[in-house]
């Protein structure tokens, strides 16, 4: 599936959760229906921050020395 299609489909998922919450809990109720999907997304950028910096210090670690002349660990 590309990425457009994936995009529209949740587009479309988000469109019906905000009618069902219109439905059910009034203009309140979609309010926090988008207020928790804001929250949940910042949270997942910066989670997804978090690990791609910690991956890369992970990889920094693991290289062997670069510097000539130091004894390597063995």
């Amino acid at each position: 599936m590309s990425k457009t299609t994936k995009r529209t489909i949740w587009v479309v998922w988000f469109l019906i959760m905000c009618w069902i919450a219109y439905q059910v809990f009034g203009w309140l109720g979609v309010l926090f229906l988008v207020a928790a999907g804001a929250i949940g997304g910042l949270s997942t950028i910066f989670i997804n921050r978090k690990v791609k910096r910690d991956e890369q210090v992970a990889r920094f670690r693991n290289q062997p020395d670069q510097v000539k002349g130091l004894p390597s660990e063995e």
